[in-house]
Order: C-alpha cells, then sequence, then structure tokens
C-alpha cells in the first residue's frame, strides 16, 4: 500500500499542475506564464511542507 501512494500523489500533483497550465492558457495568458505559474505553486508545496516538518519537530 506504501508503494502506491506516491503514485498516487504524483499523479494529483500532476493533475493538478494540468488545471494550473489550462486555467492560465484561459484567462489568455502565454504558455510560458502558465509553466510559471506551475512553477511557483510547486515551491508554494515545497515551502508548506518544509514549515510544517520544522512545526512537527
Amino acid at each position: 500500500m506504501s508503494e502506491e501512494s506516491p503514485f498516487r500523489k504524483d499523479k494529483k500533483q500532476d493533475l493538478e499542475n494540468q488545471l494550473i497550465y489550462r486555467k492560465s492558457l484561459l484567462k489568455g495568458q502565454t504558455k510560458k506564464i502558465a509553466q510559471d505559474n506551475i512553477k511557483l505553486k510547486e515551491n508554494l508545496r515545497q515551502v508548506v511542507r518544509n514549515f510544517l516538518k520544522k512545526e512537527a519537530e
């Protein structure tokens, strides 16, 4: 079961990234901006993860 978990998480993140990308394009933004939006969201997730780890210690 624990082996499946990362796959599902990655698939969920992939779907979220596709959603961000499509929303960005619908707003009339360029593909470059859409890709930057995905990077920003991933960076935000990492910051939150690191913060939660520090709080747990």
